[in-house]
């Protein structure tokens, strides 16, 4: 199983979570401001600590991971690879993941999401329909990874969906635990498509 910090080194390689562009305004640091004692908080923090370099290209949404995912209990992991569909209402899974096991009301997201720059993005409605669908595939998300399908952009490229593909699929495979199986007709499998 890999630990929090060889994960955030393998990040590094690629410079897609520049810590700079994770200010004031930003879901992760708004998440920190409000959750400063929340265990994705305190890791997030750390894992960034690895990322201090400028901006090269256009940047991931941070992954996410349950409070249980780098212990070293024997319990089931499960690593979902997500697409992001870059829409306004319906956005990456992973961008909102941190708010599964501290947002319990529609209220408590509106106070989230009012802090953020863009106030629009993955609407309360859209965010709960995931929630019920993990709590309906009866997964712990304590141990649960989340992670984007693609994450590497071609360098010097701003442009959405302008991956490098061959970085991408690397990363992709790299992140996984070792021994860790996925079908070749998952999302996973398919990631040039």
């Amino acid at each position: 199983m890999r630990n929090l910090e060889s994960l955030s080194k393998l990040y590094a390689e690629y410079h897609i979570f520049p810590e700079k562009c994770f200010g004031a305004g930003s879901p992760a640091y708004e998440f920190f401001r409000m959750f400063p004692k929340n265990y994705f908080s305190q890791d997030m923090f750390e894992f960034l600590k690895l990322h201090r370099y400028s901006p090269v290209q256009r940047g991931a949404d941070l992954p996410w991971w349950g409070s249980r995912y780098f212990s070293e209990d024997k319990d089931t992991r499960v690593m979902i690879i997500s697409q992001d569909s870059l829409s306004d209402d319906a956005g990456s899974v992973v961008f909102w993941a941190q708010l599964f096991d501290v947002v319990k009301s529609q209220a408590e997201y509106s106070a989230y999401t009012g802090r953020l720059k863009d106030k629009n993005l993955f609407r309360y409605n859209s965010w709960f329909r995931v929630q019920q669908q993990l709590c309906g595939w009866g997964l712990d998300i304590r141990h649960c990874f989340i992670t984007d399908a693609a994450k590497v952009y071609k360098f010097k490229s701003w442009k959405d969906r302008d991956f490098d593909k061959n970085s991408s699929r690397s990363l992709l495979k790299n992140e996984m635990p070792a021994g860790f199986n996925y079908y070749p007709g998952s999302v996973a499998g398919n990631i040039d498509k």
